[in-house]
């Protein structure tokens, strides 16, 4: 289980360390045009990151192989955005974010897979908290550096991401899991899981997690620029302790789970959200 916690930590370090501060980071470089077209690299990436996952990954390699060589490939490609950043070229820069987010999003499966193939489902949530621990770490180096709206944060993911890229190697292995099956298109494609949409309160649950991904992407997208121009010298570590609600959330998933069901769950995760914006907003004061 150690193993598989600093696999988590690593993982989101890796993203958290350029993420959250990305449009602070593009705006006090010149490069403000961008913004939006960077941070559109991401869903980018999950879009494709199944199909990838379900032709290659999980046929034919083992995914702690599959997840090495992403975050080997994925960290120089950060870096290679890094140097067209502070280059000016936010046209290459973009080019390999994107590059970078479709090496970046198919591990978040792939670490699920490798994690739930070696832990019981009472044991998977004390491992994955260490993701959440590991994404507000990432920040409160980047605020302490004083990086927020520094072009080296691309520099920390890309070295973090090569860490994780040799970490991965020596991962429990985790035989592909659908090794030897046929490729199913429409398996793939998702269209049997839209029949799940008829349930009532599945139909809910998918509805309010859409919903709550548009505040989530103008927090993302705006709110270190704010907190910069608004006075903040450490951005990040200001976003970061906002986020700390979440662990105390997470570790309750299996208990409310267990005695409230789905539906509940999702007023939980509405709470996290309320207060992890309320303290990023009003963390200053903490950090002063």
């Amino acid at each position: 289980m150690p193993r598989l916690s600093l696999m988590m930590f690593l993982q989101f370090f890796v993203w958290g360390a350029w993420f959250v501060t990305l449009g602070a980071a593009l705006g006090s470089n010149e490069l403000a045009g961008s913004i939006g077209a960077a941070y559109g690299t991401a869903p980018l990436g999950a879009i494709f990151a199944p199909l990838f996952l379900g032709i290659i990954a999980d046929r034919f390699f083992p995914s702690q192989i599959v997840m090495g060589v992403l975050f080997l490939v994925g960290g120089v490609l950060m870096y290679l955005a890094g140097n067209a950043a502070a280059a000016g070229d936010s046209e290459l820069m973009v080019k390999l974010f994107l590059g970078h987010m479709l090496c970046y999003m198919p591990t978040l499966g792939l670490g699920n897979t490798i994690a739930f193939s070696h832990l019981s489902r009472i044991e998977f949530p004390k491992v994955r908290v260490w993701g959440t621990i590991g994404w507000i770490v990432a920040g409160l180096v980047v605020g302490f550096l004083g990086w927020s709206t520094n072009l080296n944060i691309f520099k920390l993911a890309a070295v973090s991401s090569l860490i994780l890229g040799v970490y991965s190697f020596f991962l429990p292995h985790t035989p592909a899991p659908a090794k030897g099956q046929k490729v199913d298109i429409k398996a793939l494609l998702m269209f049997d899981a839209w029949k799940l949409l008829a349930k009532p309160s599945f139909f809910v649950f998918i509805l309010c997690s859409g919903l709550i991904c548009v505040p989530l992407a103008y927090y993302y997208g705006l709110t270190s620029n704010y907190l910069t121009n608004a006075g903040f010298e450490q951005a990040a570590s200001s976003m970061s302790i906002g986020q700390m609600s979440e662990i105390i959330f997470m570790l309750l998933i299996p208990f409310f789970f267990r005695k409230l069901g789905v539906k509940w769950m999702i007023l939980v995760g509405m709470m996290a959200w309320v207060l992890r914006v309320t303290f990023s907003l009003h963390s200053e004061l903490l950090i002063k």
